[in-house]
């Protein structure tokens, strides 16, 4: 690191400092509780108060070691190197943590609360970018150490560490006192070459005993190995046996038994502990997939130049460097249940004729196992007939269309009926030039539903991926924007026809508004989330940016959106007001306007869904907007993806608002409507009621806030439970011609008239808050209404029991008429306003 990067470095930790009082690793955990509030519970924390759970003692002292920790690595930060045994120390401390739930993603939390801080501190910088580049190199090393620290506990049995109490010493949770103590000296020298030692003979015994499994595996298997000559029924026959047999390697789980062997535990403990810069880099931060999914990333790589990869929930297992992934065939087996990766290997189908150790590495799958496979540079020239048949028994409809120097991956599964959804191809023009690389980021369930239909492999827009390769090599710092290399392919391949229906293509008129904020990786996300709507055109999407922001102009330029530039303003309304006057300065003739805000994304069904509900927007006078966002739609109170509610007041973060609306009463007026962000609600500043249609499950997602000013406590409250965001594609929105004013207001008493009335609310045992139990219900009965001021009832006890956003600073949102309606666990409440 250059002298004038340390310099800043330092002026950045002594910034951050400054801003939070001393206290950054307070403020570090209080960022961490507001996006993962179960990691309380692993610290050993019982209020549901953040800051009481922040005064902890306990707690106290994790927060002062992490940030004594982050003081001694900047101060010194020009010989970081004397430093790294000590983190690795400290990451073995964490190890206990992990018996209470702690996972190997809050490591990439910390680092993400970090960046996210460092960010916030350095915003007026002029600096900035570079500010933010030195920081994420810290973080990464710090990371890279604590990680592998904790990764060394348990690949060691429970018998190795009680035999090595120096190692029990670093598995304890109870840090010592030379990472709080020792601020500029540390020596672990006598500990590190007995770690030594033990990792060596550790991974030498397993490595003798994987080599000796696989031998007598093959010596004594009861089928025959086959090869080329081999017929086709054969083959079948081949594949018959192995199902019958105790099936593939024994580092799978044995289906007889629920208990890990000791070998499982070795290989899940790698699995989920061992984790690189090169992790991150490549991976980018995983998706947040389902109880029952896996994330998978793959990149078939460039030509024959950069290397391929594929990552397994955020972590790289092959690559050049891992595993040796290279020219022809990359395949991974990964036992879904168990999250264990089988076995891996790479077949060079370019230059070895013989198919024979391919076909037995496939033949070795069993019922449920994945196949994970991505070429690279060409695995087309010896590909022999009989595997692309086995591939196609895996889900695989593209594998027949493979050609020379064609790009392609695919994840199936041994099972299977029908074809994946998990695959792609990209083709090379006959073979003059390589195809371009295919890349996908994907949540991939444990049982994969098969189509019905084979799917199409997407067309590549080489003038965009020009474009982007452009761009990637003008700017630094997005990794994973530039690691993807087909995101643009997706729109290609999703038919407009729904839209065409429902509102005659009418949406496709509307313009879209993207207001970007400081971080311009989350408006990646963002245009890349607009990209591939269905029925989009991408002239009318209109990305505004301030004079110092050229960077955003070229972003745009990349997806073919349009841009343009606003002067700065020193306030977020002045900004907003000049933004939306510009879309329609832009484009004058249009009634309405869809507006995105800083650091969202929208769902894929977003216009499909802004496209169904435009009419009734129309046909409504005192109907203003339409709110992709759910205030309330967290996991607990939404379910239901085709139910839409009529609310008073005003949408946010991402809207279609009405011209009409915007000119009478906006316009001119943003300091009093909107001079608060629009997560705690706008003024409509109009005598009569007006409306905004808002859906259960909302269509827009964010991530959460850094914030520690005046509403610090309500924007914990807002992202203090999990949210949700629609997932599918062609959502029918359900009685859309009952949305009237009038037929929706009669609706609503019909429903609360057959409803069951609670005259009681408690959801308090001792001081703490436990989840509502509501009874069943069954016909003609719907749901349960909650009248308020009955029994002592009131807004603030409703809010603690049901878990809704009720910020103090303003009344409680999505009401109609003085009802609140919402879904607690697929049961539907009514609140009712005294």
């Amino acid at each position: 690191m250059e002298e004038n990067e340390e310099r800043l470095a330092k002026s950045v930790w002594t910034a951050m400092r400054e801003r939070f009082n001393g206290r950054v690793g307070t403020e570090i955990f209080r960022q961490l509780f507001i996006r993962c509030p179960e990691l309380k519970v692993i610290f050993g924390v019982t209020s549901i108060s953040d800051e009481v759970a922040l005064s902890d003692t306990k707690l106290h002292r994790h927060t002062t070691i992490f940030q004594d920790v982050i003081d001694v690595v900047i101060t010194n930060i020009g010989n970081a190197s004397i430093l790294t045994d000590s983190l690795i120390d400290l990451g073995a401390q964490h190890w206990e943590l992990t018996k209470r739930g702690f996972r190997p993603t809050y490591w990439l939390l910390f680092g993400d609360v970090m960046l996210d801080l460092v960010t916030s501190v350095t915003r007026k910088l002029p600096s900035r970018r570079t500010a933010v580049k030195v920081w994420r190199r810290v973080i990464v090393f710090m990371l890279d150490c604590m990680q592998l620290g904790q990764s060394w506990c348990p690949i060691l049995s429970t018998e190795e560490k009680g035999r090595n109490t120096q190692l029990s010493t670093k598995c304890s949770v109870q840090v010592t006192d030379e990472i709080v103590n020792s601020r500029h000296e540390f020596n672990v020298a006598s500990v590190v070459p007995v770690l030594a030692l033990l990792l060596l003979i550790l991974v030498s015994t397993f490595l003798v005993y994987a080599y000796l499994l696989e031998f007598f595996q093959y010596q004594f298997r009861l089928w025959p190995i086959s090869s080329p000559r081999d017929s086709a029924n054969s083959r079948h026959g081949h594949l018959l046996n192995s199902e019958n047999n105790n099936d593939g390697l024994r580092h799978k789980m044995d289906s007889r038994s629920d208990t890990p062997t000791y070998n499982e535990r070795i290989a899940q403990a790698q699995m989920e502990f061992i984790q690189t810069s090169e992790d991150r880099e490549k991976c980018g931060i995983p998706l947040e997939c389902g109880d029952k999914e896996v994330f998978i990333a793959v990149h078939s790589g460039k030509e024959s130049t950069t290397s391929p990869y594929i990552c397994i929930n955020g972590r790289v297992i092959m690559s050049a460097e891992i595993n040796g992934a290279g020219r022809g065939l990359n395949l991974i087996v990964l036992e879904p249940r168990t999250r264990i990766v089988v076995r891996c290997s790479n077949f060079d189908t370019y230059s070895v004729k013989d198919n024979t150790a391919l076909d037995i590495f496939l033949s070795q799958l069993t019922t449920g196992q994945l196949l994970i496979a991505v070429t690279h540079d060409d695995a087309w020239t010896t590909l022999s007939t009989m595997i692309k048949e086995t591939l196609q028994s895996l889900g695989s409809s593209m594998i027949n269309n493979l050609n020379f120097r064609d790009s392609w991956f695919f994840v199936g599964q041994k099972g299977i009926k029908g074809f994946t959804p998990f695959e792609n191809l990209h083709r090379s023009n006959g073979g003059k030039r390589w195809a371009p690389p295919v890349s996908a980021r994907m949540c991939v369930p444990y049982k994969i539903d098969g189509l019905n239909n084979p799917k199409s492999p997407s067309p590549t827009n080489g003038f965009v991926n020009q474009r982007k390769e452009k761009f990637c090599k003008s700017h630094d710092g997005y990794f994973e924007f530039c690691n993807e290399d087909d995101v643009f392919s997706e729109a290609a391949e999703r038919p407009p026809q729904l839209l065409t229906n429902i509102s005659k293509g009418a949406i496709s008129k509307v313009p879209i508004l993207v207001i970007p904020g400081f971080d311009l990786n989350e408006l990646c996300s963002t245009l890349r989330s607009i990209e591939v709507q269905p029925g989009l055109n991408a002239s009318n999407v209109l990305v505004v940016y301030e004079d110092n922001f050229q960077e955003v102009k070229d972003l745009a330029e990349v997806f073919s959106f349009t841009s343009k530039r606003i002067s700065n303003r020193p306030t977020y309304h002045e900004y907003l007001a000049e933004a939306i006057q510009s879309v329609w300065d832009f484009f004058p003739k249009s009634e309405y306007a869809i507006v995105i805000e800083e650091e969202a994304v929208v769902s894929p069904d977003f216009l499909f869904f802004m496209s169904q509900l435009l009419p009734v927007l129309e046909s409504e006078p005192t109907f203003v907007s339409v709110s992709a966002w759910n205030v309330n739609g967290f996991k607990h109170l939404s379910n239901d993806t085709r139910k839409v509610y009529l609310t008073e007041g005003f949408p946010g973060f991402g809207f279609m608002l009405k011209k009409s609306f915007y000119m009478k009463n906006m316009k001119g007026r943003m300091n009093a409507c909107c001079d608060r962000r629009s997560w705690h609600g706008w003024k409509t500043n109009v005598p009569h009621a007006v409306y905004t249609i808002v859906p259960e499950v909302s269509r827009i997602s964010r991530k959460p806030y850094i914030n520690t000013g005046r509403y610090s406590s309500s924007l914990a409250a807002l992202f203090q439970h999990p949210r949700i965001m629609n997932s599918e594609t062609n959502s029918l929105i359900r009685q859309v011609d009952q949305l009237g004013l009038g037929t929706y207001s009669n609706n609503i008493q019909s429903l609360i008239a057959i409803t069951e009335t609670l005259s009681h609310l408690n959801c308090t045992k001792g001081d703490h808050l436990v989840p509502i139990v509501l009874p069943s219900v069954r016909p003609p009965l719907y749901g349960f209404s909650i009248r308020l001021s009955t029994n002592g009832i009131t807004m603030d006890s409703v809010c603690s029991c049901f878990q809704l956003y009720c910020p103090k600073e303003s009344s409680f949102r999505n009401h109609f008429n003085g009802i609140l309606r919402f879904n607690y666990y697929g049961q539907p409440v009514f609140i009712i306003s005294a």
